[in-house]
């Protein structure tokens, strides 16, 4: 989740070495970052039992009301990292935030939902 980072090598090492399926989502943005990265997901897409998926390009910069109140914003947001990734549809993606569609009268220490 938010990858590459720091530990992304080390975790495709052990889903290599153990043979593991895994789903790892990446955020655009910091697959741009660096050369490192973007080898990071070219080695990641190569594995045949990792999944990429798209966890948006902007990660919502970390400011999800704003972020979730432009719609087309967001898909946007989530389009362009498609592109990054190299992803194409069906994509499986997970957005950025913990439960953003929540209901407006629930808090995200609700357990009821």
């Amino acid at each position: 989740d938010d990858g590459p980072l720091n530990g992304t090598s080390n975790i495709l090492d052990v889903l290599e070495a153990e043979q593991v399926p895994a789903t790892l989502f990446m955020v655009g943005m910091h697959a741009q970052a660096s050369a490192a990265n973007r080898a990071l997901v070219q080695r990641a897409r190569q594995l045949p039992l990792v999944t990429l998926g798209n966890h948006s390009y902007s990660h919502a910069y970390n400011h999800y009301r704003h972020f979730y109140g432009d719609t087309e914003g967001v898909v946007a947001d989530m389009v362009r990292a498609n592109a990054v990734l190299g992803l194409k549809p069906v994509v499986h993606a997970r957005l950025p935030g913990r439960d953003v569609f929540r209901l407006p009268s629930m808090s995200k220490n609700d357990t009821s939902l």
